[in-house]
């Protein structure tokens, strides 16, 4: 695929464009953008770029070295991932040792490292002596969704180019297209992917679906809920879900329905379309403050999961944040 062919993020690849046309293309690059939204596209097409052997800049897609980084079989393309959740210090060893060597069969070396946020002080040190001083005919591409959690001395070193989600209008269109689903799935899909593609075409629709359906049912039973059913529902939302970040955006989706519809009624974008009649029956009970604290309480769950904070520990204290917030069918337990 072609940087023509990429959907969104024009005016970046246009500054890539740019940088190699008039040859001053960095040693280090920093994308910095959420999960899945193409910012590893991105970087594998600067490489096809920067080592085709017909196009001007641009990759043709066709010839041998452009073939060899489609399959990740060219030798001079290093893809760097987190084992786990980590990228760990014998891999940056490994990185260091290979790029002391000069190219085998291209004009560049590049390095995409996909988890630039996720390594611990050992790793992210000797990353730090590689940046310090950057071998010849090598570009570093470091991908990230976080920028707080990276070293400072780090980033410095980076030219950063931020990557903006996609709309949902333009992620809808594509996920009609590529996956045949009615114009009510793609935009429930959408809205859920956060402005993320990759992520919205590799969601479990049954998921979106079904266990959407199921979450919310819980997150309207909640107020009724004791301590210990409270503390039940996060162990089972702790254990059961692999895509836990998802499930959490769904029951943000429904707060912020019920506070559309509360402050909008009939003229309400609703995100569940699905469950509109839930949410007129719902939303007179509730109150404006009441779902903005709900919604900040999901965020900041959101923000300790980013962090790896321990799941159990932060479902708990949401869920039982959630429960003790007034203003949905009157006052909960306490």
């Amino acid at each position: 695929m072609s940087f023509k062919k990429i959907i969104g993020h024009d005016r970046q690849i246009e500054h890539l464009r740019n940088a190699m046309r008039n040859r001053r293309v960095a040693h280090a690059y920093l994308f910095l953008g959420k999960e899945g939204i193409g910012k590893k596209l991105v970087a594998l097409n600067i490489a096809k770029a920067l080592n085709c052997l017909r196009g001007d800049k641009e990759p043709c897609d066709e010839c041998r070295s452009c073939l060899k980084i489609d399959h990740l079989h060219h030798p001079d393309v290093l893809l760097v991932e987190p084992h786990g959740q980590w990228i760990r210090i014998d891999q940056i060893r490994d990185l260091q040792r290979e790029l002391s060597h000069r190219p085998y069969e291209g004009k560049r070396r590049i390095c995409i490292l996909t988890g630039g946020d996720r390594m611990r002080q050992e790793a992210a040190n000797a990353l730090l002596r590689i940046l310090e001083e950057p071998p010849l005919h090598t570009v570093l591409i470091l991908l990230a969704a976080n920028v707080d959690l990276m070293l400072p001395t780090i980033t410095s070193r980076c030219q950063r180019i931020t990557f903006n989600p996609l709309p949902s209008e333009q992620i809808a269109e594509v996920v009609r297209s590529r996956l045949g689903l009615e114009r009510e799935e793609a935009h429930i899909l959408a809205s859920l992917a956060d402005g993320s593609l990759g992520k919205a075409l590799q969601t479990d629709l049954d998921f979106v679906h079904r266990g959407r359906r199921e979450i919310i049912g819980k997150i309207i039973d909640l107020p009724s809920y004791g301590p210990e059913q409270i503390l039940g529902l996060a162990e089972e939302m702790a254990k059961g879900n692999d895509d836990l970040p998802m499930l959490l955006t769904m029951i943000h989706t429904w707060y912020r329905d019920l506070l559309s519809y509360k402050e909008r009624g009939n003229g309400a974008q609703l995100i569940n379309i699905d469950l509109s009649h839930d949410i007129h029956k719902v939303a007179p009970g509730t109150d404006t403050p009441s779902l903005i604290h709900r919604m900040e309480v999901i965020q900041g769950a959101l923000w300790n999961l980013e962090r790896n904070v321990n799941r159990q520990i932060t479902l708990e204290a949401m869920l039982l944040d959630l429960a003790r917030t007034r203003g949905l069918h009157g006052d909960t337990w306490s």
